[in-house]
């Protein structure tokens, strides 16, 4: 319900941002009768998709923990270990390689480490929906002392470190551009729950979860928030200005940080991605993916059904050094945060 702050409308509940957070709030809200209303620059944050509509350049796979993510994907190819190739100093090897023998009772650790934590995460996903993820967090004694411990720290205590450093950290490097020298174990185990399910490349489907509200999404920029009493005031492009009772702020935190005034936010990276098609040189084209340990600057090389490539970067790559020839088809850069 709309109610009047002076002469102006004021909306129940405002979300800033379209991404997969913002949708997926909205999603929650159109299917519980509330009112809101979406203002975001653009539909998709990150999912964002080439020209034909086939290759995912910003979220690009989904496990079995994605379950509400996943009522709205399409799942396309499923992505095994075999495909998978990984890259430490001078060396490359498969996932399935003789440090998974060598380090057995580390494996053995990590796997049960990791089963306890996903059992885990599902109860403090399903507290989520009913209190705070602080709250939630804060009443899972298990996951809050994760929260606490840097992920170096905790896997050097539990003797992890060379299965991590050498078959583990590759994966989570590829997909959040972390190491574990950059988090807190919670986070880190959060990214290697794919390393305990089903992965596969997807196609979002953007009508199913806008279905109902698309009419409700404002195509503008929230410069600032601040509060009048009971009432939020948002101003946009142009001075525009918003009113409503609630805020939802879903945007990347560099810019959750500008809009809520934070003091402190996690470290962030420049990530590149580019889209390219060529020919691959001989040493990165036995599998599908070639994954990087963190101390390289590109993260993952993937190559698509189409036989083009996409490659993740911290910092510009050359390009030559993995492409005998290429031509970028698409390419784009953007803030990452590392693991918190």
């Amino acid at each position: 319900m709309k109610k009047r702050h002076g002469s102006k409308k004021v909306h129940d509940v405002i979300i800033i941002g379209g991404g997969i957070a913002g949708l997926s709030c909205a999603r929650r809200l159109q299917d519980n009768g509330e009112s809101f209303i979406m203002i975001t620059p653009e539909v998709g944050g990150r999912m964002l998709l080439s020209k034909k509509g086939d290759v995912n350049y910003g979220a690009y796979l989904v496990t079995d923990y994605y379950k509400n993510f996943n009522k709205y994907a399409t799942l396309t190819k499923k992505i095994s270990f075999s495909d998978l190739k990984f890259h430490l100093g001078n060396r490359d090897y498969s996932f399935f390689n003789k440090y998974l023998f060598i380090y057995m009772g580390q494996l053995f650790r990590f796997y049960k480490t990791l089963y306890r934590f996903s059992r885990e995460y599902e109860k403090f996903r399903e507290n989520s929906l009913i209190m705070s993820q602080k709250e939630a967090l804060m009443k899972n004694d298990f996951l809050f002392n994760l929260y606490k411990q840097p992920a170096k720290k905790f896997v050097k205590r539990h003797k992890m470190e060379d299965i991590v450093n050498k078959v583990i950290g590759q994966p989570v490097y590829a997909i959040t551009f972390s190491s574990i020298k950059d988090g807190q174990a919670f986070s880190f185990f959060h990214a290697c729950l794919l390393l305990n399910s089903n992965m596969h490349e997807f196609k979002f489907d953007f009508e199913k979860i806008t279905k109902g509200y698309k009419k409700r999404i404002i195509n503008d920029e929230i410069k600032s928030i601040k509060k009048e009493g009971e009432v939020y005031v948002l101003k946009g492009n142009a001075g525009r200005l918003y009113f409503s009772r609630k805020v939802v702020v879903a945007t990347p935190i560099q810019v959750s940080k500008k809009l809520l005034k934070l003091k402190k936010m996690n470290k962030v990276v420049n990530a590149y991605m580019y889209h390219l098609e060529g020919s691959i040189r001989k040493e990165w084209e036995s599998k599908d993916f070639q994954l990087f340990s963190p101390d390289h600057n590109v993260c993952v090389i993937a190559r698509q059904t189409d036989k083009t490539f996409l490659v993740y970067s911290k910092k510009k790559p050359n390009l030559k050094r993995y492409f005998k020839k290429y031509k970028i088809i698409y390419k784009k850069s953007w803030r990452q945060h590392l693991l918190p």
